[in-house]
C-alpha cells in the first residue's frame, strides 16, 4: 500500500483563485493530461492507481482511489485496486454487493456523483459506514465504461467534507474518459 500525505498550504476555500479546481478550462485541461500522461507511465493498473492519486492530490485533498470492478450479473463490485493514506478493510480482492452501494444511483445518473457523509440517507450501507469508520467524508463516484455499459467505478475519498462541489463534476465526467481510455490502453480491450 502507498501512502503519502500532502499539505494544501495554498488551498483556501474562501478564495476562488486558490479553488482546486476553478472553472479555468485550460486549468482543467492541464490536469487530465497530467493525469493521463501519470497513468500511461505506469504498466499496471495498481501503478496507474498510484501514479493517478498522485497527481490528483496536487488539486484535491484526496485519501483514496480505488477502483472497482463489477462482475457480468452487475450484483457485486470486487475492488481490483486502492491506493489510500491509511490502511482499509475494503482493499483489493473484496467483493461486495452493489446493493445498498452508490453503484445503483450512478447507474441510474450515469455520470458522476458526489457523496458526502451527513447527506447520505439512513440505513447508510455498509461500504459507507466503512469509509466513514476510516475517516473518509466524502467521495465521488465515476463510471468507466465500455461503449455504454458501466465496468468499473473509479471512486475518489477525501476525509474532508468540503473536498468535493458538485461544479466539480463535470471535470470529473472528463476524467473518467481519460483514466477509461488509458486503463483499455494498458489492458489492451478494443475501443468502442
Amino acid at each position: 500500500m502507498v501512502s503519502a500525505r500532502t499539505t494544501f498550504s495554498t488551498w483556501d476555500r474562501t478564495n476562488p483563485e486558490t479553488f482546486p479546481m476553478s472553472v479555468d478550462a485550460d486549468r482543467n485541461t492541464s490536469i487530465l493530461r497530467a493525469a493521463k500522461d501519470a497513468i500511461r507511465s505506469r504498466r499496471t493498473a495498481p501503478g496507474a492507481l498510484g501514479a493517478l492519486a498522485t497527481c490528483l492530490m496536487e488539486h484535491f485533498p484526496i485519501a483514496r482511489v480505488s477502483l472497482r470492478v463489477l462482475d457480468p450479473t452487475q450484483e457485486r463490485l470486487a475492488i481490483r485496486g486502492v491506493w489510500s493514506d491509511g490502511e482499509t478493510a475494503v482493499g483489493p480482492g473484496v467483493s461486495i454487493p452493489t446493493a445498498g452501494t452508490s453503484f445503483l444511483d450512478l447507474e441510474r445518473a450515469g455520470r458522476s456523483l458526489l457523496f458526502r457523509w451527513q447527506d447520505l440517507p439512513e440505513p447508510r450501507g455498509l461500504l459507507d459506514q466503512v469509509m466513514f469508520d476510516e475517516g473518509l467524508r466524502a467521495w465521488v463516484v465515476v463510471p468507466l465504461r465500455h461503449g455504454r455499459t458501466i465496468l468499473a467505478v473509479m471512486n475518489l475519498s477525501s476525509r474532508d467534507a468540503d473536498a468535493f462541489t458538485t461544479s466539480d463534476l463535470p471535470f470529473f465526467d472528463d476524467l473518467g474518459l481519460v483514466v477509461e481510455d488509458a486503463l483499455l490502453e494498458l489492458s489492451g480491450y478494443p475501443r468502442v
